[in-house]
C-alpha cells in the first residue's frame, strides 16, 4: 500500500460520528430492530416516509405521542468530538465524504446544528438518492460524486453488512466498533496520514 493510493475517506454517521437515537429508543422500549421495527426505518431511509410520518407510525405501535418520540430522538445521541477532530485531520489531506442511511429531514438539520457539513466534500444521504446501504448503488453513487476509484477509497461503518458490500466493490473498509485509537491505527496501516 502506497501513501498516494488513498484519495478519499468515507464515513458513516450513526454510531460512528453520532449515536443512533433510534437504537437508543428501541433499547429503552425493550424492542429489537426486527419486523416492523426494521421495515419502518428502512422505508424512512429510502425517502418514502417523512420524519413526522415515522414518529406517527411508532406512536401507533407503542402508544406514545408522536411529539414525545420526536423529543426523545432530538435529545438522545451525541456527537463524538474525537471523531470530529479525526475527520478534520483527515480532511486536510484527503477528500472526505459522509454516507448515511437517514431521512434528510433528520440528518440535514443535525449536521447544520453542529456545523458538520464543513467536514465533508460530499454528503450522500439515502433518502435523497433513493438507495440505502448496503445496496451497491449507494456505494457506486458515493464513488461517482467523490470521483475516486474503489481502490482509492476507505469506507468506515459500524455495521459489517455495509462494509462487506463495499469490500465486494473493491473499496477498502473498516468496521468501526467504537474504539477511536484502534480506528486511527487502522487508517495509518492503510496509509492514511492522520
Amino acid at each position: 500500500m502506497h501513501l498516494n493510493d488513498i484519495r478519499a475517506v468515507l464515513f458513516d454517521f450513526f454510531n460512528v460520528i453520532h449515536l443512533d437515537p433510534y437504537e437508543i429508543w428501541l433499547h429503552q422500549n425493550g424492542l429489537e430492530r426486527e419486523g416492523i421495527y426494521n421495515e419502518l426505518p428502512d422505508t424512512l431511509d429510502a425517502g418514502k416516509l417523512t420524519m413526522d410520518e415515522f414518529y406517527l407510525e411508532l406512536s401507533k405501535l407503542q402508544g406514545q405521542s408522536p411529539e414525545s418520540i420526536k423529543s426523545f430522538f432530538s435529545s438522545n445521541g451525541s456527537i463524538d468530538l474525537k471523531m470530529v477532530d479525526l475527520i478534520e485531520s483527515v480532511h486536510k489531506k484527503y477528500k472526505t465524504g459522509l454516507l448515511s442511511n437517514s431521512s434528510q429531514g433528520f440528518l440535514r438539520p443535525l449536521l447544520a446544528a453542529h456545523n458538520l457539513e464543513r467536514l465533508f466534500d460530499e454528503i450522500v444521504i439515502s433518502s435523497e438518492v433513493g438507495h440505502i446501504k448496503p445496496s451497491r448503488e449507494i456505494f457506486e453513487h458515493a464513488l461517482k460524486v467523490l470521483d475516486v476509484k474503489p481502490s482509492n477509497l476507505i469506507f468506515i461503518d459500524d455495521l459489517e453488512r455495509n462494509t462487506s458490500v463495499a469490500d465486494e466493490l473493491g473499496i477498502q473498509t473498516i468496521t468501526y466498533k467504537g474504539n477511536i485509537s484502534e480506528l486511527i491505527n487502522r487508517l495509518q496501516t492503510l496509509g492514511v496520514v492522520v
